[in-house]
């Protein structure tokens, strides 16, 4: 949000650069550090390839970050628990 929003000065700040188009997550910040430091060290074309194959459309993938989103209704909610226990029953069945 804080690219987003021009509220860091630097390099996005100055270039606006404020669309989220690949991630990848790591459990450990010592792999993720890697493969940024790995990544950064290759050339554009390359990185467009790797986005293009991951999002080939360079969709904003948090285009709605920061947006409020409608809770669940209690009714929706245990309508989504039922439909779970059905979902179980029917591949406990076909297990059998």
């Amino acid at each position: 949000m804080q690219h987003r929003l021009g509220e860091q000065d630097g390099f996005t700040k100055r270039y606006i650069i404020n669309r989220l188009v690949y991630f990848e997550s790591f459990r450990y910040v010592n792999n993720c550090i890697a493969c940024e430091k790995r990544i950064k060290s290759w050339s554009r074309a390359k990185k467009v390839s790797l986005i293009s194959a991951f999002n080939p459309t360079w969709e904003d993938l948090a285009a709605d970050w920061g947006t409020e989103v409608e809770p669940l209704s209690p009714k929706a909610d245990s309508s989504l628990r039922s439909n779970d226990k059905s979902k179980k029953q029917v591949l406990g069945s076909q297990s059998e």
